[in-house]
Order: C-alpha cells, then sequence, then structure tokens
C-alpha cells in the first residue's frame, strides 16, 4: 500500500511510523531538509524536497497516481487544500485527508470528497487514524 505525506512536522514525526507499521510505504514532500532526513531511516520511508511548490513534478515523483492515501498537513492551509484537490480529483486517489485550520474553509471544503481535519494535533491524528 502506498501514502503520501504533503508537508511534515510534529503530526508527519507522528504519523509516519504508524503508516510504516500499517502496511505503508509512505513518500514524504516536504520543503524542509532536516526534517526529510529524520524521517527518511527507514526503507519503508521515501522523502521529496519540495524546492519549488509551482511545479507539479514532486506529486508524480511520489507516485500519487498509486497512492491509496493522500494526507496534506502542512502548515499552509491553501496548499494543503490545493494538493489534496488534486490528489483527489486529478489522480483520483480514494482516501484523501486535509489539515486546514480555518473554520470558514473547513466549511466551504467540507463536501469535497475530502476528509478535512482540524487544529488540534490530538484531534487531526485521531481523525487521520479513524480514516486509515
Amino acid at each position: 500500500m502506498e501514502a503520501v505525506i504533503y508537508g511534515g512536522g510534529v503530526l508527519g514525526k507522528m504519523l509516519v511510523p504508524h503508516l510504516v507499521q500499517s502496511g505503508y510505504d509512505v513518500t514524504i514532500i516536504d520543503s524542509d531538509s532536516e526534517f526529510l532526513q529524520s524521517v527518511s531511516l527507514d526503507s519503508s520511508v521515501k522523502t521529496i524536497w519540495l524546492q519549488d511548490s509551482m511545479m507539479q513534478n514532486y506529486l508524480e515523483d511520489a507516485r500519487v497516481d498509486i497512492a491509496e492515501l493522500f494526507i496534506a498537513i502542512s502548515e499552509n492551509d491553501h496548499a494543503n487544500l490545493l494538493e489534496a484537490q488534486t490528489a483527489a480529483r486529478i489522480y483520483k486517489v480514494q482516501n484523501v485527508i486535509c489539515l486546514v485550520e480555518d473554520p470558514q474553509l473547513q466549511h466551504l471544503f467540507k463536501d469535497q470528497n475530502i476528509t478535512i481535519v482540524g487544529s488540534s494535533l490530538l484531534a487531526i491524528f485521531q481523525d487521520i487514524e479513524t480514516n486509515l
């Protein structure tokens, strides 16, 4: 099974071991090279350093087209929504989870075949785990 994570941080560090233990090969896309280095120790984890967010090649490099799960958890609501919509609509990923902290954006995108998760770190992890 393939999972792609867009963004990282604390939540990414928590999710990667859980996904690997659940049988996923994980690809993480992030602009923080130190974070990517810290999570790439497991052979089930591939990392892609995001240098130019305007290029869509990184999604293809991550093999999002064969992913069963896409999780967007960067610190940018708009980037998360864009990547989640791309994964769901263009690449037809069945299970797409997107972190959105802005309540207005949460409401606006709640019916887009994307699971929107909110702002509390614990709640986000629980929402994502529920959808695995």
